[in-house]
């Protein structure tokens, strides 16, 4: 095995809670628990900003909003109201009015269902 290639074995990924394999399975693991991203509608957000994709995900009682930069510039847009950080691309900053996204990262946040209740724990 190339040394170079080393730190892409499986084994390796393992034990990184950083590594590609790590991030894949939260990803696919939020999914697997999500009907709002496994079977829901979506519409496209207008942001304003062409490099920012920006969509909802909704089914029954749960909506997501899904922020993605994907330019490689930092990048600062409103927050929907009451969103909670489901799934973070890199390190997004949440604030109060906005969601500031460093060069491509991106962030799920989940909002309260129309009962006032999440559809799902905070993770």
């Amino acid at each position: 095995l190339d040394p170079a290639h080393r730190s892409l074995a499986v084994a390796e990924q393992e034990a990184d809670p950083t590594s590609m394999l790590q991030f894949t399975r939260r990803l696919v693991a939020l999914r697997q628990a999500s009907p709002a991203l496994r079977l829901g509608t979506a519409e496209i957000d207008a942001t304003g900003q062409e490099t920012v994709l920006a969509f909802t995900r909704a089914y029954a009682e749960e909506t997501l909003s899904c922020v993605f930069e994907l330019g490689g510039r930092a990048c600062s847009l409103p927050k929907p109201a009451d969103g909670h950080l489901a799934f973070a691309l890199g390190a997004p900053e949440i604030r109060d009015d906005c969601i500031a996204l460093g060069p491509f990262g991106g962030a799920i946040l989940e909002r309260p269902s129309r009962s006032g209740a999440s559809a799902r724990p905070r993770r």
